[in-house]
């Protein structure tokens, strides 16, 4: 199956890193998903329950961020399960890139990529 639903450029305040001054105050991170789902059923129904609503997976990005991490790879991992244990979505795999744009003096971002699957 090759379709995919993306939700792109996903900005969010979070505090996350190892460091003690990256405890003191949130950090943007930039996000984007990707779910791997098959919408033949939902493009012919035109119904949001015979696909991925990614307004959930919005909500599941945000939730993340609220929680206190220590690295990047773990809010993608988290992202990512939660994505695919989603109450009857039809998720076959996710993509999720993390990017923490002011983690490296002279670096335009650091980001982690991660792509999991439901089996």
């Amino acid at each position: 199956m090759t379709d995919r639903i993306r939700l792109e450029g996903l900005e969010v305040e979070a505090v996350v890193g190892v460091y003690p001054h990256e405890h003191l105050a949130p950090q943007r991170l930039v996000l984007e998903v990707s779910v791997q789902t098959d919408t033949r059923e939902a493009g012919l129904s035109d119904t949001l329950g015979h696909t991925v609503d990614y307004d959930q997976i919005a909500q599941i990005c945000r939730a993340v961020a609220a929680e206190r991490l220590h690295l990047i790879e773990a809010f993608a991992e988290r992202v990512a399960a939660r994505v695919l244990a989603l109450d009857g979505a039809r998720v076959e795999r996710v993509w999720v890139r993390v990017a923490k744009p002011q983690a490296v003096p002279g670096a335009r971002t650091v980001a982690v990529e991660i792509e999991r699957s439901a089996r």
